[in-house]
C-alpha cells in the first residue's frame, strides 16, 4: 500500500518486507520465505515504485526503524 500525503510518499509493504535489511537487490529473504523467486519479483517491483515515487518505506517488523517513525500523539500529514 502506498500513500501519497503533503510531507511526502509512504509505502507499507505489511509482511512482503519485514526488515530495512531485505530491502536491497538482490534482496534478502526472511527465513520463512517458501517461493524465493517469488519474494525477489515482489521486492524488484517495490523498489521500482518506490525509486519511481520518491517513496519512504514503513516496514512492519522493524525495531531499527521504529525508532525513527513519528509515534502518537505525532502524526504524518
Amino acid at each position: 500500500m502506498m500513500l501519497e500525503m503533503e510531507s511526502g510518499n509512504y509505502i507499507f509493504p505489511g509482511d512482503s518486507i519485514f526488515r530495512h535489511e531485505q530491502f536491497q537487490i538482490p534482496p534478502i529473504p526472511a527465513g520463512l520465505v517458501l517461493d524465493t523467486l517469488g519474494f525477489n519479483r515482489s521486492v524488484e517491483k517495490l523498489y521500482k515504485i518506490q525509486q519511481a515515487n520518491n517513496a519512504t518505506m514503513i516496514y512492519s517488523h522493524d525495531p531499527i526503524e521504529f525508532e525513527n517513525y513519528k509515534k502518537a500523539p505525532e502524526f504524518y500529514k
